[in-house]
C-alpha cells in the first residue's frame, strides 16, 4: 500500500517529471519526455529525506552525470548534472541510492 504520492517537478520549467511514491523502502521517479527524447541540462527535484533508491530514465545513453544531494528541512534536493563520473546505462537509465543523511551511493 502506498501511503502518499507527490509530484516531482523540474524547478526551472515547472514540469512534472514523475511521482514520489512513499511506501516502506520505496521511492521512484521516472521522466515524462516523449519516448526516445533524452532529458538535457541539469535535472533537480525534491523528495522526502529518507533512505531511497532513485531511478532516472530518459537520459543520454552511456553519458556521465554528477549527482549531488542537499538536505533542506525534511527533504533531499537532488541535482543531476551532465559531465560527471556516474554513468547512465546504454538505455539512458541512471540508478543510485541516497542515505537518510543525504549521502549518494552507487
Amino acid at each position: 500500500m502506498v501511503s502518499s504520492i507527490r509530484r516531482l517537478r523540474r524547478a526551472a520549467a515547472n514540469l512534472t517529471l514523475g511521482l514520489a511514491l512513499a511506501a516502506p523502502a520505496l521511492q521512484a521517479a521516472d521522466g515524462t519526455a516523449p519516448v526516445g527524447t533524452a532529458i538535457a541540462g541539469t535535472l533537480s527535484y525534491s523528495v522526502p529525506a529518507a533512505q531511497t533508491r532513485h531511478v532516472v530514465t530518459d537520459l543520454a545513453p552511456s553519458a556521465g552525470y554528477s549527482v549531488s544531494v542537499t538536505v533542506s528541512g525534511g527533504n533531499h534536493v537532488v541535482s543531476i548534472t551532465p559531465g560527471g563520473t556516474s554513468s547512465a546505462s546504454a538505455n539512458g537509465v541512471l540508478s543510485f541510492a541516497v542515505t537518510a543523511g543525504g549521502l549518494v551511493q552507487p
